[in-house]
């Protein structure tokens, strides 16, 4: 009995020091993401299995922010019943797009995509002595950017396109004719990320000043080449016209001499004195005169 429950003991100890026996990882403290997939040099050193290793390459590929050592030792005991050691205890990851945007003189909406390198390099090791300097002469402006990269006073070239965010409208609802009287309502606000080279049609609050020249789906991003101003007041029409100055507001009808769209200035006639004046069209039959 008593050498059963050695013969027991012991195996229990052998193989649970077998189990748990650890391997070590030697990285970098700062990995700069150029690729979605990394690759073996993102590995300094190892005495982990090709398993663990090729595991360790698709944590850092999928990773955003510091990898710590307790996170990655937890991970692999869960996954493979084995303690590795991590050199350095914590590894910063950021995709290239992110670092060149944080590291230039940018606009807040603007960010930073589809960055390539003329290196071929699935990704930048580095420790943290290394001195980084990102420059760009033209990245005030959207559109594709050459990025000059300095490490250590090493010139390295990026190729990145600065993209914009703004403000947009997609229509959320079928309009059946071109004609039909449009709201806001019609529509969703969105945030759309482009070189800035659409024309995008903002100022909902006026829409119903406009119409569809061409049919769009839900879903469609409204673009100001998609709208044309309706005629507001037409030649010959009574008119309520607006009169503003500094003191004091005033409200009386004019003739309109010629069509006006929102914005337009038109020729009005005072149809008691007959006296003209300029007046610039803000709604539907109504227009206004500053003095």
């Amino acid at each position: 009995m008593i050498k059963k429950s050695f013969f027991t003991l012991f195996t229990i100890l052998f193989f649970t020091t077998d189990y748990s026996m650890g391997c070590t990882i030697t990285s970098f403290e700062r990995i700069i993401k150029i690729n979605k997939i990394l690759d073996q040099s993102i590995i300094k050193g190892s005495d982990c299995s090709d398993e663990i290793n090729e595991e360790f390459i698709s944590l850092v590929s999928n990773a955003n922010g510091k990898l710590n050592h307790s996170f990655l030792t937890l991970y692999f005991k869960n996954q493979f019943k084995k303690t590795i050691n991590l050199s350095p205890k914590a590894i910063d990851v950021i995709h290239i797009n992110d670092f060149v945007g944080q590291n230039l003189s940018i606009p807040d909406n603007y960010i930073v995509s589809n960055t390539t390198s003329m290196f071929g390099k699935a990704s930048l090791n580095l420790s943290k002595s290394k001195l980084i300097k990102v420059k760009c002469s033209q990245c005030s402006k959207p559109g594709e950017r050459n990025i000059k990269l300095v490490i250590d006073k090493k010139v390295h070239w990026l190729t990145s396109h600065i993209l914009v965010k703004r403000r947009a409208f997609v229509l959320n609802t079928e309009i059946r004719t071109l004609n039909t009287r449009l709201t806001p309502e019609f529509f969703k606000e969105i945030i759309v990320t482009d070189k800035g080279n659409h024309y995008l049609f903002s100022d909902i609050e006026n829409i119903s000043f406009y119409r569809f020249n061409r049919n769009l789906n839900v879903g469609d991003v409204l673009k100001k080449n998609a709208l044309v101003p309706r005629v507001l007041v037409r030649a010959g029409q009574k008119v309520k016209l607006l009169i503003n100055n500094e003191r004091v507001k005033l409200k009386t009808s004019a003739i309109a001499r010629k069509n006006g769209r929102i914005g337009d200035y038109i020729d009005v006639i005072n149809p008691k004195s007959n006296k003209k004046t300029l007046a610039k069209v803000v709604d539907f039959n109504t227009a206004v005169v500053d003095i």
